[in-house]
């Protein structure tokens, strides 16, 4: 039974979807990365996923539990983590006072999460008591990561995580993925880089004009053109998202 799965979701704002049946997947332990072109729907399909956008068909399954009509607060409390792109940190407060929102449903246990969570991110360790709006962006962004690990949710879902930061922070932020990942905590990143996003994911699944267009094996999807795919310029099967997938290809 897979940790995650999202069928086919379509979502987006008013009437138009910006994403239409995008299914995606994910195993305890595992990174998996969404990529794509500018517009392709990334984010708006991690947004549907933890209900921050209006739902208009699909289910979201977590464990085996139907979580479809859960509210985004309740989502939280069921499992699921979440960081934004932007507004992830409560600028004004310390790193310490932000771990401790971020534990809100476990107030008695905050102190001890806080410490197993800043053993993951050293960085932060070493910064505890500073404000969060003197962090440096790469600083902020896994900052973000730790408020949204204090719940010790089964899923995390990234959004552009690395977005605007510098090559060596890139890839600080990429290793704490990694660490978080390692513990168990299943990983979905959208991702930008894509060349960073196939370098660490185990999986990843390609989105073009909303939709699913391939997914499988980091190293497979590497071996695709996916400059061509980008463009449209290539002609690959699109997947049924409905269907099992196989970890020996790209399905």
């Amino acid at each position: 039974m897979n940790l995650l799965s999202v069928e086919q979701i379509t979502a987006g704002y008013g009437k138009n979807p910006v994403v239409s049946e995008v299914s995606v997947r994910a195993d305890e332990g595992e990174i998996v990365a969404v990529v794509g072109p500018n517009g392709a729907g990334k984010s708006t399909a991690l947004k549907a996923i933890f209900a921050l956008v209006a739902r208009m068909a699909g289910r979201v399954v977590l464990e085996g539990r139907d979580l479809t009509d859960l509210p985004t607060h309740r989502l939280v409390g069921a499992g699921l983590g979440y960081v934004p792109q932007v507004d992830n940190v409560f600028p004004s407060m310390s790193v310490a006072e932000n771990l401790e929102m971020g534990a809100y449903l476990t107030p008695s246990r905050a102190t001890e999460r806080a410490r197993q969570v800043l053993g993951i991110f050293p960085d932060l360790a070493s910064a505890e008591h500073r404000r969060a709006g003197t962090l440096s962006g790469g600083q902020r962004n896994m900052l973000g990561m730790a408020r949204a690990l204090m719940l010790e949710p089964r899923v995390l879902l990234l959004d552009e995580p690395t977005a605007g930061l510098s090559p060596a922070y890139v890839q600080v932020v990429w290793d704490q993925v990694v660490r978080i990942a390692d513990t168990g905590t299943a990983v979905v990143v959208v991702e930008q880089n894509v060349a960073r996003a196939l370098r660490h994911a185990h999986r990843v699944y390609v989105l073009i004009a909303g939709r699913n267009r391939v997914d499988g094996p980091a190293a497979e999807i590497a071996g695709l053109d996916l400059a061509a795919l980008f463009l449209g310029g290539a002609e690959h099967r699109a997947h049924d998202s409905s269907a099992p997938v196989e970890h020996g290809g790209v399905r």
